[in-house]
């Protein structure tokens, strides 16, 4: 028996049959055919392989509609596999005229203005007795009048007729109704047994044997065998273009260097040679091509990313920036011989020029051949919860209390579950058990298609040969298949990462060419800069790549970070696992006596204080004490991470042999295998730390050195963020930068470095976006020269709020008019200029009344969402190089000193009587309450009063997931 309309979850929100589990089903039933059905290509290749596994055979189909006709096209063989590709692609067929290799079956009572050939059937569904009583007799009609045979379609969209709920919600959620009890019922689009497809087709054998009969002339494979690789365009042969390439790259890199020159041309020969057995000689220059157009365009390129960082060809090519021998690095990690595999390079450039690199792309090898990578967004769990209570209008109160037991991110329901709290709500409230329910079974759905963040693919043959396309919102075609499947198939995939950082690297070397016309090249930067470590050590590295957390500061501070190893350590060190190591690791560095299991291992342990910290030691020690081969040591590298305990003992005995084989004690063997053991999950890719830790670096090296010019890219970078202007302008005060607020005459979109200071741009003010502070920089074509100039020539394009904005924030304040004045007498002022020129001699005046200190600051704040110019705070700047930070610094410290008024106070009395006081407090960066304890307070009441400013110390506690800040001392300021 046939099933022949299968709807997947990938008919977004329109079915809730996931690939697995109809595979099952139709295992445990004795069905042999599946046919999915969709109106995308999405599930294809992944359907098929599941199939496959299962002994099941796969028909590929794919439903579309002409003239208002609801037709399904199933491939017969690769040509209309292809065929499908193609309308599935366009979504538009000219015609169904065009080739025997498709089986069409049309659905409903139309008759067809096309029907081609033998290949053509009416679809004749029973589902619903309302359709098998008035429409089906119809079908059978027109099929007898026009000789067109009829075919059983029974269409899926769940698996049992129960979970019929399901998919009603699905819908649901897509068309914003909700749901009654009613509307849950069972129903009739259910994966049927071959029983009960004989059953309710038994009036109409045809239909089940033309089933029978599509099913046995559809043969499509989806197996490709090798990898797909484009050839890169070369007149050359490509293996001798690279190793040009490769020995003119090295007679460049090859300066300064502590390693004698035969060692770094052996190493390129043997990877060469590699390379070519491999087959990814184009590979390679592919990549080199991308890098080599980047940096002739002078777009950044980042210095690797992930293994190949260990290729000294990419080094030699320049794709990374990273020395291979000079850090230690393996080529294993990045290809194994032994276990051949795609290569894999990602490729980081700023996130603002990566189109450049896509439209590069598509000119070199054809808008037919490049395209990128679908990925799908789906339910998590908190959106499930939300969304299927929202359908069920449960009850607000109940979908909040839930949430606080779902974590944001990487919660999962079938965990959720477990909690005892959630256990107690569902057994109390059943609306509660309904919601948890259906969110379990609707999680992971995907719900609609998005563009893979960095993925593209490229492909010898035109890409409609293996995955259909469809539109993106960027520059390149989409493909259909994700990107696991596109791997599978043996596409290559190159990640171009936008990475934040390198724009903001590449427009600090901007700024600091155009205001002091140094040139700095980042390819060529050192890493042994003293202030840099010094800023570090003391972790001020907010605003610094992969060194931003408390966390990692307190890393940087407690390890006394000196050198580059260092960093690359932390970068390395600090994630969950590893993160345990962290305090023998400082313990060592700093002196702690170090005991290695063997001598032999020693040299390479000791840079890591005896810890394994990288992936490339295991593989070291594995090379020097048992004699593996690199390849090998690679393959035991991942046996071991996997934990697999039959394939730990192998790999156990098969290290001890070695060991013994090459005269090492049992004993010893033992102890380092077990040693491996133990580190093997918690060892880093020293590739990837060595190349991230050269951005953090260079971050660091800009912010420590020239921190204007490093601060003002990044405060422009992060316009828009309330939370990091505030902390960004605090680091600047501490490095006594000053900030100006917006100047009418000078502003403009990003921050500028004005009169040895900042120059907020217009768009920091609240209700100027973008757009609107071009057409103010449009209107300025010459500076505007008076108060009444300027309300002349922006009054055409700006409104009442953009106006305000502007006053508040000191925008206009270079014309000696008032805010109190611009406020009051903007109107009557925009009116004079209406008739004022008819009076000879005519100016208007404006008042000289200002508001009170206190309400300008409140405007200013307003506007611009911190007190620059009306700053009660400034003149105790000087304290910020004292140790005493803004308050903003407390969401991620625990502890800070600071600088703060005392705004409001509420006096309590504790259960014993004592007096203690919840306090209001803020600075120029934030507002916050913070509680006095009675001991404190009794000591310092008479001095806590409303309006004074105060050096405080407070220490932030997170007790039953809500957070207090806990004022521990406390003293008066002048």
């Amino acid at each position: 028996m046939v099933q022949l309309l299968i709807k997947t979850e990938y008919s977004m929100l329109q079915s809730h049959v996931r690939i697995p589990e109809i595979v099952a089903f139709a295992k445990v039933n004795g069905i042999e055919t599946l046919a999915i059905t969709d109106t995308n290509m999405h599930a294809a290749y992944q359907f098929y392989h599941a199939c496959k596994k299962q002994g099941i055979k796969a028909i590929i189909g794919y439903e579309t509609i002409i003239d208002d006709q609801p037709l399904v096209l199933y491939a017969k063989n690769q040509l209309g596999y292809k065929t499908i590709l193609e309308y599935a692609t366009t979504h538009i067929p000219d015609s169904l005229y065009v080739s025997d290799d498709i089986i069409v079956v049309t659905r409903g009572t139309k008759r067809p203005k096309v029907m081609p050939f033998s290949t053509f059937y009416f679809g004749l569904e029973l589902d619903e007795l309302e359709v098998e009583v008035q429409v089906a007799p119809t079908i059978v009609t027109l099929s007898e009048e026009v000789n067109v045979p009829l075919v059983m379609l029974s269409e899926v969209r769940y698996i049992t007729s129960n979970d019929a709920k399901y998919l009603k919600v699905l819908q649901a959620i897509e068309a914003g109704k909700t749901l009654t009890p009613a509307d849950l019922s069972p129903g009739q689009q259910y994966a049927r047994t071959s029983e009960e497809l004989q059953h309710l087709f038994a009036d109409y054998p045809s239909a089940i044997s033309n089933a029978t009969l599509i099913a046995s002339l559809c043969e499509v494979s989806l197996d490709y065998e090798g990898y797909l690789l484009p050839s890169f365009p070369t007149e050359h042969d490509p293996h001798d273009y690279l190793a040009a390439l490769s020995t003119k790259g090295l007679q460049k890199r090859y300066v300064n260097k502590d390693k004698p020159l035969a060692i770094y041309q052996e190493r390129l020969a043997y990877e060469l040679e590699l390379l070519e057995r491999m087959g990814f000689d184009d590979y390679m220059l592919i990549v080199y091509d991308f890098v080599r157009h980047a940096k002739s365009k002078d777009i950044l390129v980042g210095p690797g990313r992930g293994s190949v960082a260990g290729s000294l060809v990419a080094y030699c090519l320049g794709i990374t920036n990273t020395d291979p021998l000079e850090y230690d690095l393996l080529f294993e990690r990045f290809l194994n011989p032994e276990r051949i595999t795609m290569p894999d390079i990602d490729l980081d450039f700023p996130d603002d020029k990566r189109e450049e690199l896509l439209l590069y792309a598509k000119e070199k090898y054809g808008n037919d051949h490049v395209a990128s990578i679908v990925t799908f967004g789906t339910f998590a769990a908190r959106s499930a919860v939300r969304d299927v209570a929202k359908v069920l209008s449960v009850d607000n109160a109940f979908v909040n209390e839930l949430m606080k037991y779902i974590p944001a991110q990487g919660a999962h329901l079938n965990e959720v579950i477990q909690d005892k709290h959630v256990i107690d709500l569902m057994n109390r409230y059943p609306d509660v058990q309904q919601v948890m329910d259906i969110a379990l079974q609707i999680e992971g759905h995907p719900r609609h298609s998005s563009t893979h963040a960095a993925g593209i693919i490229i492909s010898k043959e035109p890409l409609l040969t293996y995955t259909a396309l469809q539109q993106s919102s960027g520059p390149l075609q989409q493909t259909q298949f994700e990107a696991y499947d596109l791997e599978s198939i043996g596409l290559l995939k190159i990640d171009f990462l936008g990475l934040s950082n390198l724009k903001i690297l590449d427009r600090t070397v901007q700024l600091i060419k155009q205001y002091t016309g140094e040139s700095i090249n980042l390819y060529q930067m050192q890493f042994d800069d003293p202030k840099t470590f010094t800023l570090m050590r003391e972790g001020k590295t907010q605003g610094v790549f992969q060194l931003e957390s408390r966390g990692i500061r307190r890393v940087l501070h407690d390890l006394e970070v000196s050198t580059f190893e260092d960093v690359v350590a932390t970068l390395a060190l600090y994630r969950p696992g590893p993160m345990d190591f962290i305090p023998d690791f400082i313990a060592r560095k700093k002196g702690k006596t170090t005991e290695y299991p063997h001598s032999s291992i020693e040299a390479i342990l000791a840079p890591t204080y005896g810890i394994i910290v990288y992936q490339e030691q295991i593989m070291r020690i594995a090379n020097e004490f048992a004699g593996y081969s690199y390849a090998q040591a690679d393959l035991l590298r991942r046996a071991v991470a996997k934990k697999d305990k039959e394939l730990m003992q192998a790999q156990r005995s098969e290290f001890i042999t070695m060991s013994t084989a090459k005269g090492r004690d049992e004993k010893d063997a033992i102890a380092i295998f077990d040693l491996i053991d133990r580190f093997a999950n918690y060892g880093f890719n020293r590739s990837h730390s060595v190349a991230y830790a050269m951005i953090a670096y260079q971050t660091a090296y800009f912010k420590a050195n020239y921190p204007l010019y490093y601060l003002a890219v990044l405060l422009s970078h992060h316009v828009g963020s309330s939370d990091n202007t505030k902390l960004y302008i605090a680091e600047a005060m501490g490095y006594q930068i000053p900030v100006y607020p917006p100047r009418i005459n000078q502003s403009g979109i990003d921050y500028q470095v004005v009169d040895g200071g900042l120059l907020m741009p217009f768009v920091v003010i609240k209700g100027i976006s973008t757009t609107m502070a071009t057409k103010i920089m449009d209107v300025r074509v010459t500076p505007f020269t008076s108060a009444m100039d300027v309300i002349e020539r922006l009054s055409p394009i700006v409104n009442k709020t953009h106006w305000q904005g502007l006053i508040d924030s000191g925008a206009l304040d270079e014309f000696g008019v008032s805010k109190k004045a611009w406020t009051t007498q903007l109107e009557e002022a925009t009116k004079f200029l209406s008739f004022g020129s008819l009076i000879e001699d005519a100016a208007f005046r404006f008042d000289s009344e200002e508001f009170d200190e206190a309400t300008l600051m409140t405007h200013e704040k307003n506007a611009i969402g911190i007190a620059l110019t009306h700053n009660p705070f400034a003149k105790f700047s000087s304290y910020r190089t004292q140790g005493f930070e803004p308050l903003i610094y407390l969401n991620d410290h625990s502890k800070v000193k600071t600088i703060a008024m005392v705004t409001s106070i509420k006096v309590i009395q504790t259960k014993t009587a004592k007096s203690m006081a919840f306090v209001t407090i803020q600075d120029d960066t934030m507002v916050t309450e913070a509680v006095v304890f009675p001991d404190l307070y009794d000591s310092h009441h008479s001095f806590l009063q409303q309006g004074m400013m105060m050096k405080l110390e407070i220490t932030k506690q997170t007790r039953q997931g809500k957070q207090s800040m806990i004022i521990q001392q406390m003293e008066t300021l002048k």
